[in-house]
C-alpha cells in the first residue's frame, strides 16, 4: 500500500494538468458522485481548465449524455463513483473523445474495457485500510486533491460513512456551527434532488460549485422540497412493513416501491435491518432497477447482483460489499429474484444441510409492522 502523498504525485504526474485543457468529468448522480464532481470542478477551474459534467443516472443505469460528449474533444477525463462496467459502457460511445482517463471509485474492481487511451485507476485500498465501501468518492477527492469540507460531508453522509469520518464531521459541524440534525439536514436536501428531482441535478452542481457556505443551501429553493421527499420516504418505510416479501430459509425481503426511492428507501431500511439481506426494486417499465442491501458485512451485495444479473439481456449489476445495484428487463425479474435466492442459499453461512441451502422453494410470510 502506497502513502497518499505517493498517490498523489502519480495522479498529478498522469493528469498533467495544464492551463487551456479540456476536461469531462462523469460521475454518478446520487450524493456522493455529485459532491466529488463539484470539488473536482473546483480544481479544475482553479487550475486554468474548462470542464464540462455529465451525471451518469444512478437509478436506471443509463447514460443519456452521449451525443453531447460526442460534441467534445477532451484532453482528459475524470470519473467519479463509478465501477467498472459502467466505465466500459461509456467509453464504448464515447471513447475516441475522452484523452487519458482518471477513474476514482469505491466499489469492487473490475476491468475496464473499450478504452482508446491511458487510463489510470485509484480505488482507496491504493493508500488507505479503511473499507472501501465506507470510503467515499468525495472523501477521496477531498483528501488527494483538497476541496470543500462541508460538501465533502455531505457526500460522506448521503454513503452512510459515518464511524469511519467520524473526527471529519465533528471538525465540520464544528468550523461551520453547525447541530448534527442540520448536517444530516444539508445530505437530505441533496438527497432530495438526486433521488426525487434529477431534472435539477444540474441546477444543484452548479449551485453548489458558487456556494460560499452551508447557510447557502438551507435558505435556497432546493431546501423546501427536502419535507416532502421524507414524508413520502416514510411512507414507503411503512408500507415495507405492511408489504414485503420475506423469505426465511434465505434471510431476505423483497418490496417493490415507488419510481425513484429504492436507492435511499433501502439504505433508510438498511439501518432499521442491518443483518438481513434487502432487495428493493422498482419498475420503470421496460427496465427494472433493484437495490440490495445488508449492513452487517455477511453477505457481499456486489457479487449477489452481478451474479443475478448474469445472463440478463441488458442485465447489469455490481456494487459494494454492504450496498449493490442492478437493473435488467422487467421480464426477468422473477429470474432475478430466483438466482438471488438460490446464490443466498448455497453461500450464506447458515448452519443447514447443503441439501436444504440448496432448496429452491422457500416459506414466505409478511412482516410485521414495527
Amino acid at each position: 500500500m502506497k502513502s497518499l502523498v505517493a498517490v498523489q504525485r502519480e495522479v498529478f504526474d498522469f493528469l498533467s494538468i495544464e492551463p487551456g485543457m479540456k476536461v469531462a468529468i462523469v460521475c454518478d448522480n446520487d450524493e456522493d458522485g455529485l459532491t466529488a464532481a463539484v470539488q473536482m470542478r473546483l480544481f479544475l477551474e482553479m487550475s486554468g481548465c474548462e470542464t464540462k459534467t455529465f451525471f451518469y443516472d444512478h437509478n436506471t443505469k443509463i447514460a443519456n449524455f452521449f451525443s453531447s460528449f460526442l460534441r467534445n474533444i477532451f484532453d482528459r477525463t475524470v470519473f467519479l463513483d463509478l465501477n467498472e462496467t459502467f466505465i466500459s459502457d461509456v467509453l464504448k460511445e464515447v471513447g475516441k473523445n475522452t484523452g487519458k482517463c482518471l477513474i476514482i471509485d469505491h466499489h469492487q474492481e473490475l476491468d475496464v474495457t473499450n478504452a482508446f487511451f491511458d487510463f489510470l485507476k485509484i480505488k482507496p485500498w491504493d493508500f488507505s485500510k479503511v473499507e472501501p465501501s465506507h470510503y467515499p468518492a468525495s472523501k477521496m477527492v477531498f483528501d488527494l486533491f483538497g476541496g470543500i469540507d462541508w460538501i465533502c460531508a455531505i457526500g460522506v453522509i448521503g454513503d452512510f460513512s459515518f464511524k469511519e469520518w467520524a473526527s471529519f464531521l465533528k471538525q465540520v459541524r464544528k468550523k461551520h456551527s453547525l447541530s448534527e440534525k442540520q448536517m444530516d439536514d444539508l445530505a437530505g436536501i441533496t438527497a432530495c434532488v438526486v433521488a426525487y428531482h434529477n431534472d435539477k441535478i444540474h441546477d444543484l452542481f452548479d449551485f453548489l460549485c458558487s456556494a460560499k457556505s452551508p447557510t447557502d443551501l438551507f435558505a435556497s429553493w432546493f431546501a423546501e422540497s427536502k419535507k416532502e421527499f421524507d414524508d413520502l420516504l416514510e411512507q414507503e418505510r411503512q408500507r415495507f412493513f405492511r408489504e414485503a416479501t420475506y423469505i426465511e430459509d434465505a434471510e431476505i425481503y423483497f418490496y417493490e416501491t415507488k419510481p425513484r426511492l429504492r436507492s435511499k428507501l433501502s439504505t433508510l431500511l438498511s439501518k432499521d435491518i442491518p443483518n438481513k439481506t434487502l432487495m428493493i426494486y422498482e419498475d420503470h417499465g421496460f427496465m427494472v432497477g433493484a437495490s440490495l442491501r445488508r449492513s452487517d458485512f455477511k453477505i457481499n451485495c456486489g457479487e449477489v447482483s452481478a451474479f443475478a444479473v448474469n445472463g440478463a439481456r441488458d442485465g447489469r449489476g455490481g456494487g459494494h460489499i454492504p450496498a449493490a445495484a442492478a437493473t435488467f428487463r422487467r421480464t426477468y425479474l422473477s429470474s432475478f429474484k430466483d438466482k438471488i435466492l438460490l446464490y443466498l442459499r448455497t453461500n450464506y453461512p447458515l448452519k443447514k444441510s447443503a441439501k436444504q441451502r440448496g432448496k429452491i422453494g422457500g416459506r414466505r410470510k409478511k412482516i410485521k409492522k414495527k
